[in-house]
């Protein structure tokens, strides 16, 4: 997942029980080659992964149009504890706009999950 550290925003291709893949592009950040990003609790993404961990990921633009190749990897869900340096990383990379999207969390009263994602042989 390191080719992917330079990068601002990532599309996540999740998987439905049909095989049909979802697209989704994402804040994230890379931390020994593990990909972190976060996810309202409430969202399909999560759903998809609790059902199958496999994803795909590419660049992307804030839009989801991809840029780059799609890399399989692992989802797997974290819990506070363990998100807990991504969110620091996450936030020291996108600042002003991660507290504009906390504000929006807060008002909206989500809860955020962390994902992790590790990239298969």
């Amino acid at each position: 997942m390191k080719q992917f550290e330079s990068e601002k925003y990532v599309s996540v291709k999740t998987f439905k029980k049909s095989g049909e893949g979802v697209a989704a592009p994402v804040w994230m950040t890379v931390i020994d080659d593990r990909l972190f990003f976060t996810t309202p609790t409430s969202s399909f993404k999560v759903v998809r992964i609790r059902n199958n961990p496999n994803v795909e990921v590419a660049a992307s633009d804030a839009r989801g149009n991809v840029h780059s190749e799609w890399a399989a990897g692992t989802a797997r869900i974290l819990d506070d504890a363990e998100f807990s340096p991504a969110r620091k990383s996450v936030h020291e990379k996108y600042r002003f706009t991660w507290w504009m999207f906390g504000l929006y969390v807060r008002v909206k009263r989500l809860k955020l999950i962390g994902i992790e994602v590790t990239g298969n042989p």
